[in-house]
């Protein structure tokens, strides 16, 4: 796993300036580091069963979906150029998407397959 300043800095394309920017990205890692172990615990315990599609293109297309779905239910006001559908989004956005079902499915099914 990338450190917080690392990812800061792929994200961002530059290293964390500011104390400000530091306690962010310290902020990440302990955030990271809290949700993996609560992962990590609910998966030994059972209460986590997840079931995904191995296509990451029919994963990414499903939560393009979803979210526009949940936005409007709930008043979110989501990018003009992404209220369309998921084969008409601009093309950063549905390779976003496509890499983040790939990495959904590597990091949460990818060793049980």
């Amino acid at each position: 796993m990338k450190s917080a300043s690392e990812y800061w800095k792929e994200r961002f394309g530059e290293e964390p300036k500011s104390d400000n920017d530091k306690l962010m990205c310290a902020m990440m890692l302990e955030y990271a580091e809290h949700y993996q172990e609560e992962m990590q615990q609910a998966l030994s315990l059972g209460a986590v069963s997840v079931s995904l599609p191995s296509d990451p293109m029919v994963l990414a297309k499903y939560l393009h979906d979803n979210y526009e779905q949940i936005a409007k239910r709930t008043n979110w006001n989501t990018q003009e150029n992404c209220k369309v559908e998921f084969e008409d989004l601009p093309i950063e956005n549905k390779n976003t998407m496509i890499l983040l079902a790939g990495k959904l499915i590597l990091d949460f099914v990818g060793n049980e397959r």
